[in-house]
């Protein structure tokens, strides 16, 4: 990875965040903390991350909850988000799939599965934005060339207005 990703860790336990933390130190990430949905939001409507790490149970707003917000915005839909917690039902699972959330782990956390996932969710991310942008610049191309287009319609409508 040619620059450094952020990552946004999302718990209400400053010490589960100092964990993630820490099993990422060698990966050399931008590790943000934030200790609540809310400020997670705003931090990632601020300075988007490049991945989220998000607890499910804290107070105020969950997990869950933070995910469907995030998702269902477009400005944010494109972050992958890794819900991470001691929940391990397969209920809790699908919920979180359902929220919008692209994997899930289960405290405790096992160092070579968190990198793993965490890596192969911002190659994606990566492969993503590679596609957007260049989506984004076709579009610009075809409008621009448009543009060209009616021009010229236009002239030669007003040339063989001149001829008539």
């Amino acid at each position: 990875m040619d620059s450094k990703k952020k990552i946004l860790v999302v718990d209400d336990e400053p010490m589960n965040i100092d964990l993630l933390e820490a099993m990422l130190t060698q990966e050399e990430f931008d590790i943000i903390p934030s200790g609540d949905g809310a400020e997670a939001i705003a931090a990632t409507h601020s300075s988007p991350p490049d991945l989220i790490l998000l607890d499910i149970m804290m107070p105020g707003m969950d997990g869950y909850e933070v995910a469907q917000k995030l998702k269902s915005d477009p400005n944010t839909a494109h972050i992958p988000i890794i819900l991470v917690t001691a929940l391990n039902d397969i209920s809790d699972r699908v919920k979180g799939l359902e929220a919008g959330a692209d994997d899930f782990l289960t405290k405790p956390v096992d160092k070579s599965e968190l990198t793993a996932r965490v890596n192969n969710l911002l190659k994606v991310k990566a492969y993503h934005d590679h596609m957007r942008n260049y989506q984004d610049k076709l579009e610009a191309e075809v409008s621009l060339r448009t543009q060209d287009l009616e021009k010229e319609l236009t002239r030669r409508k007003e040339t063989e207005a001149h001829l008539i």
